[in-house]
């Protein structure tokens, strides 16, 4: 009879064992280009299959919606297990707060992978809570055909009065100059970093977190800015308009330039008419301009590294997935059919899109590299930046009135 209950019990527990459902791993994010998301799908795929006991799933959010609603979600019972993140002072903070998870004891194939400089800046005290994966530049994007009808150049874009003259020409001859979607509030701080950055020199905002906005490049950059605004040089209806909307103008050929980063590449072909976007033959990549005297030089580029962290509800199944995720097989597959730039180097060979060859190399032959403004600055300093930079753009507040925003939020952080 003892033995008959326990082969009942152990015939029980072998049920169980074999019907208990997989460990779920959600991962939040932010992507709406098509050939990336298709490509996740596929590696989400393998995965489940060579791991039947892990079940991944991703969901999307838009990436203005991300921002606003990701601290609340962090404190929720139903948070993601991964989530996208640009690193900087957000991460860090969220970190220590005991929103992230330490991970570190469960990625170690990747952190002998990844180029230690990139893990590293994901490091938050020594310790691991997320992982870098892709190269974010950002660079002015212009379509040769429409200059070339307003007359102007692309040598005429390295500078900042031969950008002023190329805004002029391209409205003289009937052109849109270019588009902005500044409903978002990130895509005018492009503008405004680069602008001090090219005046002030690339740490210009490091000294700003230590000591405030009064380096007198911050305003000269607000008074530029705010001369470029005044120019009109924007598509109609753009301060209300997304970036959706910014990347069809731009992508159906109805502005000239956009200012954007590695992803504008493929999205304006997506929101394009044709789904074609700008003809390779006709788009072209150029560095902001240098500004005259300025301590800044035209090979300073902005580009953010982009990664994944791991909330605290995250466990071991979702570190896992992240060994599997971001190998070295898997990233180049993104570089190869999604038209990515990964972080590591073998990977990145794996680039095939002439123009993303292009793009790939402008990091590497940079002087400095500096992450995005909003990023590095944190969600109050990097919040008033971009409204600041979105009110200039839009020529509603003056350039002292914007330095006067920004140093208040500096002192009352």
């Amino acid at each position: 009879m003892k033995l008959a209950k326990i082969a009942l019990a152990l015939g029980i527990a072998s049920v169980f064992s074999v019907n208990a459902a997989p460990t779920e791993v959600t991962v939040l994010h932010t992507s709406n280009e098509s050939v990336v998301n298709a490509t996740w799908d596929d590696q989400v795929e393998r995965f489940n299959a060579q791991n039947p006991d892990i079940q991944v799933n991703f969901e999307y959010i838009g990436g203005e919606a991300f921002k606003t609603k990701l601290q609340t979600l962090l404190m929720s019972d139903s948070k993601p297990d991964i989530i996208g993140t640009w690193g900087g002072a957000d991460y860090s903070d969220r970190a220590r707060s005991g929103l992230l998870a330490d991970m570190t004891d469960y990625l170690p194939t990747l952190q002998k992978e990844l180029p230690k400089g990139a893990v590293d800046a994901y490091r938050v005290d020594g310790r691991l809570y997320g992982l870098p994966s892709v190269s974010k530049p950002t660079m002015l994007y212009y379509n040769t055909g429409l200059l070339n009808k307003a007359g102007v150049k692309t040598s005429e874009l390295e500078t900042w009065e031969g950008f002023i003259g190329a805004v002029e020409k391209l409205k003289a001859a009937g052109i849109t100059p270019l588009a902005i979607g500044a409903s978002e509030g990130w895509p005018a701080h492009f503008y405004y970093s680069y602008l001090a950055m090219r005046i002030g020199g690339p740490d210009i905002f490091k000294d700003a977190i230590e000591n405030g906005f009064g380096d007198p490049a911050f305003l000269e950059a607000a008074v530029q800015l705010r001369r470029l605004s005044d120019m009109k040089p924007f598509q109609k209806g753009y301060m209300a308009q997304d970036t959706a909307n910014a990347f069809a103008q731009f992508g159906n050929g109805e502005a000239a330039m956009q200012l954007q980063g590695e992803w504008g590449y493929k999205i304006q072909q997506d929101n394009s008419h044709s789904k074609k976007g700008v003809a390779a033959d006709s788009l072209g990549l150029g560095r902001f301009p240098t500004v005259a005297g300025g301590e800044g030089q035209l090979n300073d580029i902005i580009s953010g590294i982009d990664g994944w962290a791991f909330t605290n509800s995250a466990s071991p199944a979702a570190a896992k997935f992240m060994e599997f995720w971001l190998n070295e097989q898997n990233l180049g597959q993104l570089a190869s059919e999604a038209m990515m730039l990964p972080i590591n180097g073998n990977s990145a060979k794996e680039v095939k899109e002439p123009l993303m060859l292009r793009m790939a190399a402008l990091v590497p032959e940079s002087t400095y590299v500096h992450g995005f403004v909003d990023q590095i600055l944190g969600a109050h300093l990097g919040g008033a930046v971009n409204d600041v930079s979105t009110e200039l753009v839009g020529g509603t507040i003056s350039p002292e009135d914007a330095i006067a925003m920004l140093q208040e939020a500096y002192d009352f952080q």
